[in-house]
């Protein structure tokens, strides 16, 4: 770390992977081929390709606005309030979405340490 309390982008990198690659990996696989089934492999390319879509949109902006969070560089383009919307909602998504994804694995682990008699239905 370069200063007290700050992680460069190659912590970030591999904090990120450590969090989405165990889930991706174990998760993903069963649920789109219980949906797409022969498809399977078309809906993982297609998924990776919007993927590396919004990822090379967001190394775009944070290069484009050194030093500055994604509220600070969405009230430049959008506007202060259309700004703060959007930085707001994505905070709150991305609340929403880690706090869902924690239950999940939690009845997941649940179920399948504690009370495999169970069945989980989501």
């Amino acid at each position: 770390m370069s200063e007290q309390g700050k992680i460069d982008s190659k912590q970030a990198v591999m904090l990120m992977l450590s969090m989405v690659l165990p889930t991706a990996i174990l998760t993903v696989p069963p649920v789109v081929v219980e949906f797409a089934r022969q498809d399977a492999w078309l809906s993982i390319m297609v998924a990776t390709v919007a993927g590396l879509l919004i990822a090379r949109l967001v190394v775009s902006l944070s290069l484009r606005f050194p030093g500055r969070t994604l509220v600070e560089y969405a009230e430049e383009i959008l506007g202060k309030v259309p700004g703060k919307i959007v930085g707001l909602l994505y905070i709150w998504m991305f609340f929403l979405y880690v706090g869902a994804g924690v239950v999940r694995e939690f009845g997941v682990f649940m179920v399948t340490a504690v009370m495999p008699e169970f069945k989980f239905f989501f």
